[in-house]
């Protein structure tokens, strides 16, 4: 037990909350990361039916909205593309060779087969590109990213991942593209997480219903925000809040470097 006067001296409160601030570790999922590392926001981007929440069936999408996939490519791009995409090896392997890696974004695939080995344990050369990050765990995936300059993350699929990212409670934002799709005209095999609105704030940031030409199938640009402490507030504060949030991730990671 320290003595009362080390206690409180003043240099030695300032260097407690010093550590308090940037070094104390916090737990992410099963892992203990401390904050400095956890400076990426972590945002879901996806497209479900309005009614079922339906993703996908046989491992691909049930719909082709074009300008859903500018939106989808502008949103994971950003400015200075400085942003990481996570998805599962499914996913990877559904979007057509020519296209991948996701151009100008770091990729980041997590599968249970670590790279380099098959499900005996036998070494194997890497399916994936030097330039895409294999990660065996959510964990795995955000330590990596973290050691990173990275602006955002955005987890793009499929179900498994998107339903394990949820269960960690660690998801910032959710992008959803709600579309208006008669169910006995579509078949899923795959479903994203009902939302609960006492966990997220709603809001439309696509200008209201929109209607595909081709298909005629309407949908909505949906962004749900995540309800930080203090529900409470009013918009403007909870506006506040959330920038508060971002830039003490952002300060964190300054002063790690």
């Amino acid at each position: 037990m320290l003595p009362a006067r080390v206690l409180l001296n003043p240099v030695f409160l300032a260097l407690v909350m010093l550590y308090t601030t940037f070094y104390s570790p916090i737990s992410y999922g099963s892992t203990i990361l401390p904050p400095h590392l956890i400076m990426t926001l972590i945002s879901l981007v996806v497209a479900a039916s309005k009614t079922g929440m339906g993703i996908g069936c046989g491992g691909d999408l049930p719909w082709r909205l074009p300008e859903d996939l500018k939106m989808f490519k502008s949103l994971t791009t950003g400015p200075n593309n400085n942003n990481a995409v996570i998805m599962g090896r499914k996913t990877w392997d559904s979007i057509p060779a020519k296209f991948r890696p996701l151009p100008n974004r770091l990729n980041v695939v997590l599968t249970r087969q670590p790279t380099g080995e098959n499900s005996d344990g036998n070494k194997t050369s890497s399916p994936y590109p030097d330039n895409v990050l294999v990660a065996s765990s959510v964990d795995d995936a955000m330590r990596q990213i973290a050691e990173r300059n990275i602006n955002n993350t955005f987890v793009i699929g499929g179900g498994e991942i998107y339903k394990t990212f949820m269960d960690s409670g660690k998801v910032d934002e959710i992008y959803l593209t709600e579309v208006q799709a008669d169910e006995d005209k579509f078949t899923f095999d795959t479903f994203f997480p009902k939302l609960s609105p006492s966990d997220y704030d709603c809001e439309d940031v696509g200008g209201g219903e929109k209607t595909d030409e081709k298909s005629g199938l309407k949908y909505k640009f949906l962004k749900y925000t995540k309800v930080a402490e203090g529900a409470d507030l009013n918009p403007e504060e909870m506006q506040v809040r959330r920038r508060e949030r971002r830039a003490e991730r952002e300060l964190a990671f300054a002063n790690s470097e």
